[in-house]
């Protein structure tokens, strides 16, 4: 199936991060992080689904600037990962 632009999907569990405030400030961060990646020659996936696994026991106690710039940082460095991924995965499949 051919997207328009390219999807991303969010799975933010309550049992994580319990105040939907909070829920949404970080999909907003990751929407972001994913929209400004540096892409390059990586072709971005018309699909993608990012998981929050867990949550720092901190995040409780921390204002909501500084949690925000914490999962920005992370990620950022998830969203660089994949990027290498993809770039890997394409150099791989021309050769």
């Amino acid at each position: 199936r051919r997207f328009a632009s390219p999807r991303l999907g969010f799975a933010v569990p309550r049992r994580q991060l319990a105040l939907a405030v909070d829920r949404n400030a970080l999909k907003r961060v990751a929407r972001e992080a994913w929209r400004l990646a540096p892409w390059g020659d990586a072709a971005r996936p018309a699909l993608a689904m990012i998981k929050l696994r867990r949550a720092e026991p901190e995040w409780r106690a921390m204002p909501a600037a500084r949690l925000k710039k914490v999962w920005r940082a992370e990620l950022d460095g998830l969203v660089a990962r994949a990027v290498r991924r993809i770039a890997a995965a394409a150099g791989a499949a021309s050769t």
